[in-house]
């Protein structure tokens, strides 16, 4: 039964006699003067500013997974109102040329007879 490492804390402690406490220069948590030991700046925390962007915050809350399949269902349904947006006027336009060319056959021939 493993732990998983986004659940594990890592931590130092440091024992050291009190007159050397009084020589050593350093700052609460990470102000300065940040030495003895240096702490980094936290990483993999959540940044809600950027969450402007609604790709960002999906993916900062759900996952790489949950975004995918975000981005894969908007593009279906992108793709499906595209079509019936410009689809129909187009079977509109279509037709209305099968209309014309039917129309001008007609009096085509009608000149012809005459």
């Amino acid at each position: 039964n493993s732990v998983p490492e986004t659940f594990k804390l890592y931590y130092s402690l440091q024992v050291i006699p009190a007159e050397a406490v009084s020589t050593v220069k350093v700052g609460l948590g990470r102000s300065e003067p940040n030495n003895h030991p240096v702490l980094p700046p936290p990483s993999g925390r959540l940044d809600p500013r950027t969450w402007v962007n609604p790709y960002r915050a999906v993916y900062d809350l759900c996952g790489p997974k949950a975004v995918r399949t975000a981005v894969i269902i908007t593009v279906v349904v992108l793709v499906g109102l595209t079509i019936v947006v410009l689809g129909t006027p187009l079977i509109w336009f279509v037709e209305l040329l099968e209309g014309l060319v039917h129309l001008f056959q007609g009096r085509s021939s009608e000149h012809a007879e005459v």
